[in-house]
């Protein structure tokens, strides 16, 4: 999949992956229609998040190799992705590529239409893994089990953030931007 940026950081392109992509993820009303013309930060409210997007756009603008492997999760699949950005003429190509995915019993907690309600529970947005109460950051299967999530009608809310691991790793990009991260605290985050 891929998509591009303008000089503002508006989402303007996305290609024909897209829509398959969002429908897959079950996030149908992430059509193009409705992501074209955007800000690529109204889709993250996590601060660190925008701060680690923001300087990844940026080292690509200046013709940087950017490059990073995320956790892209569906209910019913574990992905491992490969984000890439580049400067493309006066605009920024990011490049999707699934490196791993595996089908798994669907997790309700990932369902983007479930009823919320409860606590929220915060998810890395880089490496899918979930805070238990315990502050240990686990695999959401585990989360799922020890938070005793498993056939409950509600889920809790999900916040998305960085965990403390993802920031260590990712701080090289941060540093390359001249930007320090404000900590790890999280808001709402809306997948890209």
């Amino acid at each position: 999949m891929k998509y591009w940026l303008d000089d503002d950081d508006r989402i303007v392109e996305v290609d024909e992956n897209w829509l398959p992509s969002a429908i897959d993820n079950g996030a149908p009303e992430l059509n193009p229609a409705h992501v074209c013309g955007r800000p690529l930060d109204s889709f993250i409210s996590d601060t660190t998040t925008r701060l680690l997007w923001r300087s990844l756009v940026r080292r690509a603008r200046l013709g940087e190799a950017a490059m990073v492997i995320i956790r892209s999760d569906a209910p019913d699949r574990r992905r491992l992705v490969l984000l890439r950005l580049s400067r493309d003429g006066g605009r920024v190509l990011v490049r999707s590529d699934t490196i791993t995915d595996e089908l798994r019993a669907p997790v309700a907690l990932l369902e983007s239409g479930r009823s919320r309600a409860g606590d929220a529970v915060q998810i890395c947005s880089w490496c899918a893994k979930v805070l238990l109460p315990s502050k240990r950051w686990v695999e959401i299967e585990v989360a799922v089990e020890e938070l005793g999530l498993r056939n409950r009608l509600q889920s809790p809310p999900v916040k998305h953030c960085v965990c403390e691991s993802c920031v260590v790793k990712n701080a090289p990009a941060m540093q390359a931007a001249s930007i320090q991260s404000p900590g790890i605290r999280t808001r709402a985050f809306a997948r890209v």
